[in-house]
């Protein structure tokens, strides 16, 4: 059972993983999974770049966005906006009661 258990958790790290492997090692999990699914379908390798680099830089990039967009005094005045809003916001709590 244990080593049932093992393989199961192995397969599932090689499934979240394969794409970054080498191609050997692509070609054994795609056996497997024709094997076990009698399904295969080939990855769209600009679709994983896509997503790997919105998952790993999707912060730094939109840091780098709004640094480019917001610029100077613009970001005081979304601050004060936003304050605002949020102030807005309270005051429609505290008459709502």
């Amino acid at each position: 059972m244990f080593r049932t258990i093992a393989n199961y958790l192995m397969w599932r790290v090689v499934k979240s993983k394969f794409l970054q492997l080498s191609s050997d090692f692509i070609e054994i999990f795609k056996s497997y999974y024709l094997q076990a699914f009698n399904y295969w379908r080939d990855s769209d390798q600009h679709q994983l770049c896509l997503m790997t680099t919105s998952l790993k830089f999707g912060i730094p990039l939109s840091k780098v966005f709004l640094d480019q967009k917001f610029y100077g005094d613009s970001k005081k005045l979304v601050r004060k906006k936003l304050k605002s809003v949020s102030s807005l916001r309270c005051l429609k709590r505290v008459f709502s009661r």
